[in-house]
């Protein structure tokens, strides 16, 4: 991993993930990145599936069942 490139526990809140790492993500109907994650693809994801989000790669690197437990977030 580089400077751009950061992994994160699914259940790490937004609010969180902006002030420490500068995210920028949405606040919404969710608290958490696994919400948002969720929010933004509209399924429960697999392992490796990935979306963008303005200049962010979003990655899922583990699940538990339906639950997203890590992302891998890369600033492009």
């Amino acid at each position: 991993m580089d400077e751009r490139t950061v992994q994160v526990d699914g259940g790490m809140s937004i609010h969180d993930a902006n002030e420490e790492l500068e995210l920028g993500l949405p606040e919404g109907e969710y608290e958490t990145v696994a919400g948002f994650v969720l929010s933004q693809l509209g399924h429960i994801p697999h392992e490796g599936e990935q979306l963008s989000y303005n200049r962010l790669r979003l990655v899922i690197t583990q699940m538990q069942g339906r639950k997203i437990e890590r992302v891998l977030l890369t600033r492009l």
